[in-house]
């Protein structure tokens, strides 16, 4: 979980994937190929197979967003702390 401390660094994710959800082609590709294959697989499923399914995706997508952003504050952590070293030394 992201500390109280990062919550600039938090916001400015939010700011980041709300304008550009995909960072690049190859990822909005893949993104389509999920999908195809969560449809494919939904059809196969009767309705409470579905609910259970959507549950277990709704908390992939949370878990993914929660990592995303701790590497995106680790990574600015990290990046910072190699200039000031850099201009330091």
């Amino acid at each position: 979980m992201i500390s109280k401390g990062n919550k600039p660094l938090q916001t400015l994710w939010e700011y980041i994937v709300a304008l550009e959800p995909f960072s690049s082609e190859e990822e909005s590709k893949a993104s389509g190929v999920v999908i195809q294959r969560l449809e494919s697989l939904e059809k196969t499923l009767n309705q409470e197979q579905k609910e259970l399914l959507n549950l277990y995706c709704d908390s992939i997508d949370e878990l993914d967003s929660i990592c995303q952003c701790e590497a995106f504050v680790k990574g600015i952590k990290f990046a910072t702390s190699y200039l000031l070293a850099a201009i330091l030394n």
